[in-house]
């Protein structure tokens, strides 16, 4: 009888070990999953801040909408800086600063788009253009689909929403 209580004695403390080792696994593994998680999960929030915090420019073209609406709305949001709304040119393009967005109110009649891509594309500067997706030329539309950080949109709800996206998926500002 002694024999058969030890055995099951020691299939006990055995059981007991083996729960207790898989407990510990289990919980150790959880742990790193949260921590990987929740890095993953801040250093995100952390990009969306940066991106938030960056410069807006309004540029409003000879012939389009001159964006007052859009400004006024995306400063009684709060969220972000926006500069005064300036007409594009040559000289406004090379005084947009790296980390910036740029959003733009388009005309059929405005030749030096292309010329603004370039300049987005050098330090990765997200482009939103205002306009209704059959306003904008064919040759204007196929320069813009060309730069990934390139989003339309025609109304204030979605400019914001817009804004708010880019600040998800685009790269980090620098700040």
């Amino acid at each position: 009888m002694d024999m058969i209580s030890s055995v099951l004695s020691d299939i006990t403390e055995y059981a007991s070990l083996r729960g207790l080792l898989f407990w510990l696994a289990g919980v150790i593994t959880s742990a790193i999953a949260a921590v990987l998680f929740f890095r993953f999960s801040f250093r995100k929030a952390i990009k969306q801040y940066k991106n938030i915090s960056r410069k807006i420019y309004l540029l409003r073209t000879e012939g389009g909408e001159n964006l007052e609406s859009e400004g006024k709305f995306i400063r009684e949001n709060g969220l972000f800086k926006i500069h005064e709304t300036l007409l594009l040119s040559e000289s406004i393009i090379h005084q947009i600063e790296n980390d910036s967005l740029v959003v733009v109110g388009y005309s059929k009649s405005h030749k030096s788009y292309q010329s603004l891509i370039d300049r987005a594309s050098k330090d990765k500067i997200p482009i939103i253009v205002i306009a209704s997706p059959m306003e904008i030329t064919p040759t204007h539309l196929k320069q813009f689909r060309s730069y990934p950080y390139f989003e339309m949109c025609n109304t204030l709800a979605r400019l914001l929403t817009t804004i708010l996206n880019m600040a998800l998926v685009a790269p980090g500002s620098k700040r």
